[in-house]
């Protein structure tokens, strides 16, 4: 091959052209090809340009690119950017710039004059031979320049043998490359973008790196390699940041002066700018009223229907409710909306409307915590259904079972083709977002907890062992807190377990920093109380007092301490306190609904004992109106505290009104709430023998005595009513029993003071009667048996009844006997002076309970 000159590389390699269209590469503002680089050429550096546009170039179509150029070497619209250490190091050495722009869109013609020499008048001056060379680029090529003397006599000097090899290749850098191959070198350099090529360019030029590096760029040119792999490579070599700029194209400056005269060029120059405009201002105006729309218009009417619908619960309009809602839900989704509904349905005790409202809200955000919270609170709070509120708590730590996620298509199908599909893909997305729950979430695992106590306390006490194990895996898990040591707690007073108890109870009143729950510390102070632990009760209930007002537990244990200790005012307030607390809270639990009857109940006793009857009869009626509204809802079960209400509002029939039938209906409800006394049996067996149902009021004794009773006043009942029964055997029994008892009672009574002790003169009363019902008992026998003997027993007991009764009825101030006879006197002239008309009598009256020492 013979000697090549800069000529030899063609137009794909004329750095004249390849210069003049830089344009608006502005990012080449930095760049100084003439500093520090050093060129063979003897015209002198040439001056980098100032600066550079190329917008219209970046806007031309891509038939400015070669046509023939390889797929390859097209940039894609994606090219990353490389970034390399030593970056200052370089550019100090060299200036060349590191950042391009395509963003101001001058005019074309005068940029590409620019690019030029100062001295230059035009695209072809600009880059002759003489005023910008490669350097040793074609040296290093064997590529030599006509004007180099000495390499073309350097080149006569080779043999024939080393011109054979020439003509078939190029040597460089220790290897040689083909005249195809050294072609392929150009037309890639001609198809980068220009800040690269330059690298490139220096890269071979000024023997930039090692050989290797250097072949293999080489390498890479010739194989056409894309100008992502060709900046990542130059940029090693150089140690600097090569960008490449997104959409480069390349044109000659012909094809570029042809470019300007088409007619394409100008619309993209004049009428599309006005376009853009107009469009930009279109585009603009439709996104504020979009967005307007979107955001202003559909919030704000979507608030208002939810907020109409929301005011219509309380009104019982529960179907328009839900229409409100359907209709801002499609306008704007408002997720505690659902909250409030839901809740607003609950106190209206529509569960089943607040079920669904949780059912679609979990359908809509299947991961919202609160929803799940809130949902299993009110099927374990309010429905009572505690294996449904489990289900829910579940579905939040472990996702859906298969059966539950089939159960969502199977419904979704019944509802057509689309809702199926949904339904489908819903249940795909909930089998594979639930892989990732929390297991151990504290708030889920001690809302688990809550529900088992409740499940216990009101249906299956073995559930608190499950509240156990769910509390102590909590505790297992995120360590001892307050609030587990507090739920521990409460589990311990539920199941009695005073040991446990106590160290807990001690653990939170030494440390007062300690975070108490107060509804469980009242109850707590309520359990010490149980135990007559009325010192650390009080000090419980105070600590809690300090802290919250508003709890109506804690009044109405107060009210329990305060009747335990003698303070009666505080205890009224306490009680009024209670009352008022339970009824301003909506709704009631189960446990707080009998806390409600029990506190209208010792409020009513309250004023019983000071004999403020018509407050004590109005609270008795409230306390048993509410017990039976609780009841007919399944709130409450029979239970001694519940009846006692019945029992008080019977014994103001049955002591001040005297309206005994009213007191034995009374006494009959009390019994069937759950509140059966021995005592009760003997008012109900008093009401029976004073309408003379002898039989019925036996009956009513023989459950008052149970298997023993040494009761004088139920002896004397019962004796009483056997001879009414005439059953005078077991009648004289009773007599016997009750006179011995109180013949040993009166022996003991050293100094008698019948007219100063109401008890003594109870003993004599007794004796009196006894031996008078006594003796006529046995009359009644003798007659009946003929036994002449017991006629005479008869009138013995006659005869003691009438001693005592002349003995000690009379009047104290004077000690005269009284001008009343004594009934045993009666019997007893009748006895000897029999008469047709007249019969034998006892004394009839009964005690009106077990403690009445007044016939």
């Amino acid at each position: 091959m013979g000697d090549l000159s800069a000529d030899d590389f063609g137009d794909g390699f004329d750095l004249g052209s390849d210069f003049g269209d830089i344009g608006d590469f502005d990012d080449l503002s930095d760049t100084d090809t003439g500093g520090d680089t050093d060129t063979d050429t003897g015209g002198g550096e040439p001056e980098a340009p100032d600066e550079f546009s190329l917008d219209e170039e970046a806007d031309a179509p891509d038939e400015g690119a070669p046509d023939d150029m390889p797929e390859e070497l097209l940039l894609d619209d994606e090219a990353d950017e490389f970034t390399f250490d030593d970056e200052d190091d370089i550019a100090a050495a060299v200036p060349i710039a590191e950042e391009y722009s395509f963003d101001d869109e001058d005019d074309d013609a005068e940029e590409a004059e620019e690019v030029g020499d100062d001295e230059g008048d035009g695209p072809d001056d600009d880059f002759e031979s003489d005023e910008f060379s490669l350097g040793d680029f074609g040296a290093e090529f064997g590529v030599l320049d006509d004007g180099d003397d000495a390499a073309a006599a350097e080149g006569q000097e080779q043999d024939d043998e080393a011109a054979e090899e020439e003509a078939a290749a190029v040597a460089f850098a220790g290897f040689e490359i083909s005249e195809r191959d050294f072609e392929r070198v150009k037309q890639t350099l001609a198809a980068l973008p220009l800040n690269l090529k330059i690298a490139a360019e220096r890269i071979i030029a000024e023997d930039k790196g090692s050989p290797k590096q250097q072949q293999n760029l080489v390498r890479r040119l010739i194989e056409g390699t894309s100008p992502k792999q060709l900046a990542e490579l130059c940029g090693n070599i150089l140690g600097k940041k090569i960008n490449i700029p997104k959409d480069y194209r390349k044109k000659s400056g012909i094809e570029f002066e042809e470019e300007q005269r088409s007619l394409s060029y100008r619309f993209r120059k004049q009428v599309l700018p006005v376009l853009k405009v107009a469009a930009l201002a279109g585009a603009v105006l439709g996104l504020v009223v979009f967005l307007s729309y979107r955001f202003v218009y559909r919030p704000v009417y979507a608030e208002l229907l939810y907020r109409q619908g929301y005011e219509l619960i309380p009104e019982a309009e529960y179907s328009a409710a839900n229409q409100r809602f359907d209709q801002a839900f499609s306008l704007w989704r408002r997720r505690p909306w659902f909250y409030r509904y839901a809740e607003a349905f609950a106190e209206e005790r529509q569960f089943s409307l607040a079920a669904a409202k949780y059912e679609r809200l979990l359908m809509e955000y299947p991961f919202d915590k609160r929803g799940f919270l809130d949902y299993a609170a009110l099927e374990s709070r309010q429905r009572f259904d505690f294996e449904s509120a489990h289900e829910i708590l579940e579905i939040y730590r472990r996702g859906y079972s298969e059966e539950q996620l089939l159960e969502i298509v199977r419904e979704g199908a019944q509802q057509g083709t689309a809702a199926g599909d949904r339904a489908v893909r819903r249940a795909e997305r909930l089998e594979n977002a639930y892989r990732f729950r929390n297991f151990n979430d504290i708030d889920v695992l001690v809302a688990q907890g809550d529900n088992f106590m409740l499940w216990a306390d009101r249906e299956d006490i073995a559930r608190y062992e499950d509240a156990r194990v769910k509390y102590a895996t909590a505790i297992e898990v995120h360590g001892e807190t307050d609030l587990l040591l507090m739920r521990m707690l409460l589990y311990f007073i539920r199941t009695d377990n005073y040991r446990e108890v106590m160290p807990l109870k001690d653990l939170f009143q030494t440390d007062r920093r300690a975070e108490i729950d107060p509804y469980i510390y009242a109850e707590l102070g309520g359990y010490l109380m149980d135990y007559d632990e009325l010192d650390d009760a009080g000090d419980v209930l105070h600590r809690v007092l300090d802290k919250r007002f508003d709890i109506p537990e804690l009044h109405f244990h107060l009210a329990r301490y305060f009747s335990r200790v003698s303070r009666p005012t505080d205890q009224l307030t306490a009680l009024n306190n209670a009352i008022s607390l339970f009824e301003q809270t909506e709704p009631l639990t189960p446990r707080q609904a009998g806390m409600l009857v029990d506190t209208y109940g010792r409020a009513g006793r309250y004023h019983y004992e000071r004999e403020d009857f018509l407050l004590s009869e109005q609270h008795f009626r409230d306390g048993i109106s509410h017990y039976e509204q609780a009841r007919s809802i399944g709130f409450l079960e029979p239970e001694e505290r519940f009846g006692s209400l019945y029992a008080g509002l019977g014994d103001i029939h049955y002591y001040i009104a005297g309206e005994l039938d009213a007191a034995l209906r009374r006494f009959r409800e009390a019994e069937s709430a759950g509140y059966r006394t021995r005592e009760l049996s003997y008012k109900k067996g008093f009401v029976h023998y004073n309408r003379e149902r002898f039989e019925e009021a036996l009956d009513e004794f023989m459950n008052a005595a149970g298997s023993f009773s040494a009761n004088p006043n139920l002896l004397y009942a019962t004796a009483n009513t056997l001879y009414n029964n005439e059953n005078f055997f077991s009648a004289e029994g009773y007599y016997f029993e009750l006179r011995d008892r109180m013949e040993r009672e009166r022996s003991l009574i050293r100094n008698l003071l019948v007219d100063e002790d109401p008890r003594h003169r109870n003993v004599i009363e007794y004796i009196i009667r006894v031996n008078n019902n006594l003796g006529v008992t046995q009359q009644r026998i003798g007659e009946r048996t003929g036994d002449p003997n017991k006629s005479s027993e008869g009138m013995v007991q006659l005869t003691r009844s009438m001693e005592f009764a002349e003995n000690y009825r009379r009047d104290p101030q004077t000690g005269r006997r009284t001008a009343t006879t004594s009934l045993a006197f009666l019997n007893m002239r009748e006895t000897l002076y029999p008469r047709p008309e007249f019969e034998l009598q006892i004394y009839q009256n009964i005690p009106r309970d077990f403690s009445d020492l007044d016939f």
